[in-house]
């Protein structure tokens, strides 16, 4: 598999595919398929083909998470099916909402306005960085659980250190303090082994846009039989109190045509080889991670292999001010990769996706984030 089965830039070493994902040409030519079809006969559609599609859809993505059907929904992407969680869940004013220090911005600032409308109480949890053993991120959630919170919210793989969190353990120790849990599993669907319905989390949201190759605005949220007494989707429409399929699936006229074509994308994915491809995009970021620390002063953030997945993350020896100046040193080099702001240092994370990304492309990253350090006068991080 070589790029031109994307649209990538030929010329360019793309090595975030953990910010958006990149479509597959087959899957968009799906995608446009299902938009013509749509533009044929848009009552039709709309009222008859749309509902019978997306029911095989929904069916497709419950194999491919290890789901059962019943308790999964289509939403637009994770922020969309946060803030159903968010919006549904039945909090009262005083409530504590637990998340880490690492919460994605996006869930960090819907939790801070939702905190502000009904009087909430946010605690952040604070992680260690490096992490060595994902018991360490077990013992300081558990620490804050004993402030007796209504929801945790917890990542299953951390967005910017790339850390994979222990989420069984966690929910165990949440549900013993009484606490619901919702997991925002951005970046798992297509990079770990999953099974929703044995994982413990009350609810669960993933983006199938990234990993699983689907196109973008596409993305599942699983939700316990328990918790969709109280669920609803952010969007209320006319479908409302009927059913939560019903609910989910229609949020008014709109471009659903991702949803149908990620049926492809996860058809794509398993023709790359499913848990062997999943297996070989991790050992291709843990073996890029290990090249760049030996040949650099970068620290790695992660030291177990039960922390890593399809991405990796360094630490450079620059401070984190220089971010934004790393980043675009990098495109001068023609490289796409994420650097951002960690601690006192500008952290740098790679993704691995073997289906375009070899070793030669970490090789060629090294050289150039080489000339990087050498050419930058300010004061280095040790």
């Amino acid at each position: 598999m070589t790029c031109s089965s994307f649209l990538l830039e030929p010329n360019t070493i793309y090595l975030n595919h953990g910010a958006y994902g990149a479509t597959p040409r087959v899957v968009l030519e799906a995608q446009t398929r299902w938009r013509h079809q749509m533009e044929r006969q848009p009552v039709r559609f709309f009222s008859e083909e749309y509902p019978l599609a997306l029911d095989k859809a929904t069916s497709r993505a419950a194999a491919f998470v290890g789901a059962i059907p019943d308790n999964l929904f289509y939403v637009r992407n994770a922020t969309a099916g946060t803030a159903a969680v968010l919006h549904s869940f039945p909090f009262k004013a005083g409530d504590r909402i637990l998340i880490t220090e690492f919460q994605y911005a996006a869930v960090t600032a819907a939790v801070t306005h939702l905190a502000k409308q009904l009087g909430l109480i946010v605690d952040v949890i604070k992680i260690p960085c490096p992490l060595n053993e994902p018991s360490e991120v077990t013992t300081h959630i558990i620490d804050a659980l004993k402030r007796k919170p209504r929801l945790l919210i917890i990542d299953h793989i951390v967005s910017q250190t790339a850390m994979v969190f222990p989420i069984g353990e966690i929910c165990k120790a949440a549900h013993a303090h009484k606490c619901l849990v919702h997991v925002d599993g951005a970046h798992t669907p297509g990079n770990l082994d999953l099974n929703l319905e044995n994982l413990g989390a009350d609810t669960w949201v993933g983006n199938l846009h990234k990993w699983a190759g689907a196109p973008k605005s596409a993305a599942i949220l699983w939700a316990s039989p328990q918790s969709q007494s109280w669920l609803h989707p952010a969007i209320i429409s006319y479908e409302y109190n009927q059913t939560l399929r019903r609910e989910f699936a229609w949020l008014g006229t709109q471009d659903y045509s991702a949803w149908l074509a990620s049926v492809n994308g996860m058809d794509h994915h398993d023709e790359l080889g499913g848990p062997l491809f999943r297996a070989n995009n991790r050992s291709l970021a843990r073996c890029a991670k290990e090249f760049i620390v030996n040949q650099t002063d970068c620290l790695a953030v992660t030291n177990s292999e039960r922390l890593d997945c399809a991405m990796s993350t360094v630490l450079l020896p620059i401070p984190s001010t220089q971010w934004q100046r790393v980043h675009k040193e990098f495109r001068s080099h023609n490289i796409e990769v994420y650097t951002f702001p960690l601690r006192d240092r500008c952290g740098m994370r790679i993704s691995a996706y073997s289906a375009y990304n070899t070793m030669d492309d970490y090789h060629k990253l090294t050289t150039a984030l080489k000339a990087i350090v050498s050419t930058y006068r300010g004061p280095k991080v040790v």
